[in-house]
């Protein structure tokens, strides 16, 4: 199976009036970072994030959600089943919320391959003389 490492580098203004963090941190102004399961419908199609977010039960599909703060670094191992939003930031929020995020996909089955249990040998035995590409004698 696939999986994503999620990397979010995020700057919301923190101090300008005050200390805002707990205003970040109560949810109420948005901008958090949410990470939910993935629903699939009858027809076995999967729900986008918006739609799953907007169901009346989705503390049942939250897996974790993150407050914004300045100069935050997140990263985050999810599953291919797993979804991931910004709350949109709201009118009341003490700032914007501008983020840089990368993606990237990881075989965990691959990796799992390569560590079976065998240890490769990659040291040499040559002596530390031998890398030195000036003999002394050259000097």
């Amino acid at each position: 199976s696939s999986s994503k490492l999620d990397t979010t580098l995020c700057f919301v203004d923190t101090i300008s009036d005050g200390n805002n963090t707990d205003l970040w941190d109560s949810g109420d102004v948005g901008g958090f970072e949410c990470y939910i399961e993935s629903s699939t419908d009858e027809n076995n199609q999967s729900i986008e994030a918006a739609e799953v977010y907007q169901s009346d039960n989705n503390d049942d599909n939250e897996l974790l959600s993150i407050s914004p703060n300045n100069n935050m670094l997140t990263i985050v191992l999810r599953d291919e089943n797993v979804m991931k939003f910004v709350k949109y930031v709201g009118y009341n929020a003490p700032s914007s919320r501008w983020d840089i995020t990368t993606e990237y996909d990881i075989n965990l089955e691959h990796l799992n391959d390569d560590n079976n249990g065998e240890d490769s040998d990659d040291s040499d035995s040559d002596s530390e003389e031998d890398d030195d590409p000036m003999d002394e004698d050259e000097l």
